[in-house]
């Protein structure tokens, strides 16, 4: 009886040690943070037609600040006028949506379309 006790007593605090250190991990919200980005890369369409990269994506790493701002880290491309755009589009906005982790990388993918 008393080993049964002792079980499930260590059952127990093992089990609410468990919950308490999931509960202040942060929740991602990538969809969010992504139609937020489309917007600040729709909003400075100052784009000559003829930038593109030859129909392909251009893949974006980026990291957020403590402070939500965006940091373009890196772009897969040697256009140097899409790397201008995005770099000014994107760089030092914040993010008022979609929690992100603070210092953490993320990327995703830009297609310029004529």
């Amino acid at each position: 009886m008393k080993k049964a006790i002792k079980i499930s007593v260590i059952v127990f605090l093992m089990s609410t040690s468990m919950v308490f250190a999931n509960g202040f991990s942060p929740v991602e919200d990538f969809p969010r943070a992504m139609k937020e980005i489309n917007t600040y890369l729709n909003q400075s369409r100052q784009v000559e037609e003829d930038i593109t990269d030859n129909g392909k994506a251009v893949k974006v790493t980026f990291t957020i600040t403590s402070e939500n701002e965006i940091v373009v880290l890196d772009m897969r491309t040697k256009n140097a006028e899409i790397k201008s755009y995005i770099k000014s589009a994107l760089n030092n906005k914040v993010l008022n949506s979609g929690d992100l982790i603070p210092g953490r990388h993320y990327s995703f993918k830009v297609m310029f379309k004529n």
